[in-house]
């Protein structure tokens, strides 16, 4: 829930002969945060990189971009026939 009883856990397990310790997703994030305990039995377990705001699926970056298309010329007279033929 908070970060007192995160290190509470983490320290626990630590005791108890676990290595590892408490990987966060997105620290910068109020929605996408997330925290995983990861534990091993193995003395030498490396935690798992956290991923940051640059690997979250959600980039916005696809959608924003398609209203920058130019509208030139040539697609202005395309879309002109097409409604021409259309009878608009």
């Amino acid at each position: 829930q908070d970060d007192a009883q995160a290190t509470l856990i983490a320290t626990a397990a630590a005791k108890a002969g676990f290595a590892g310790g408490i990987v966060v997703d997105f620290p910068n994030s109020a929605k996408a945060k997330k925290h995983y305990l990861c534990l091993s039995m193995d003395k030498s377990y490396r935690k798992p990189q956290a991923k940051t705001d640059a690997d979250h699926p959600n980039a916005r970056s696809t959608k924003r971009n398609r209203g920058n298309q130019k509208k030139d010329r040539d697609w202005v007279l395309q879309k002109k026939e097409y409604h021409r033929r259309l009878g608009r």
